[in-house]
């Protein structure tokens, strides 16, 4: 075997990126076990961060090891109106002006082995792309102040606004403060695309794309 051939070996058994199978018992052990780490909030109930009907209803990646173990994962909702936006992101966005529908981001965690690999942005990437090829204008999120993706994020062109909780049940309950995170793609879009793929070239090689792309949810 030739040292390129070696080379491409090495690549591509570090893992893939795909859309998640459904449904996954994996991707919910995934998200109990580094959300019980993370310090930006607490979980209110474990089971709902287990795979639910939200899930079902979603578009859902993750990333895999050479093992086909789950490392990763991210989930997006394309969503239609304003309190359907705050019921599933947990966050006020009667502040922003949003053009519908908008994609949603949200349930994402990464396995903390590799949680400096950059997987996250490639999943976001994967994401903008969709949206963007959906012709979706915004997509939105929650983010916790002193959260280590927020000044990427803000580099991606999101804009962020103060958020109090609307006041319904909650599953994730921030320990300081929140805020709604809203990239406007048409502005915004294929810079923080060109970004994402600058600063993670290296994890795009390691974890390459596999299977299909989504078809458009509506």
């Amino acid at each position: 075997m030739g040292a390129k051939a070696k080379e491409n070996e090495a690549l591509i058994s570090k893992g893939f990126i795909s859309l998640a199978s459904y449904p996954s018992e994996e991707l919910g052990a995934l998200r109990r076990r580094e959300y019980g780490r993370t310090p930006s909030f607490s979980v209110v109930n474990p089971d709902a961060v287990d795979w639910t009907d939200g899930d079902d209803n979603s578009i859902v990646l993750a990333a895999w090891d050479e093992k086909s173990t789950a490392i990763a994962t991210m989930r997006a909702q394309i969503l239609w109106s304003l309190e359907e936006l705050e019921d599933t992101v947990e966050s006020e966005f009667s502040n922003c002006n949003l053009t519908w529908p908008v994609m949603a981001l949200s349930r994402a965690a990464t396995d903390r082995a590799y949680q400096e690999v950059g997987l996250n942005s490639v999943l976001r990437f994967y994401f903008f792309s969709f949206a963007l090829s959906w012709h979706v204008a915004h997509v939105v999120g929650a983010v916790y102040v002193g959260s280590p993706r927020t000044q990427l994020m803000a580099k991606l062109g999101y804009e962020f606004y103060s958020s109090a909780n609307p006041g319904r049940d909650c599953l994730l309950v921030p320990k300081g403060t929140s805020l709604s995170a809203v990239l406007d793609l048409r502005t915004s879009g294929e810079k923080a695309l060109q970004i994402l793929r600058d600063q993670t070239s290296q994890c795009f090689n390691d974890y390459p794309w596999c299977g299909d792309i989504p078809d458009r949810p509506w």
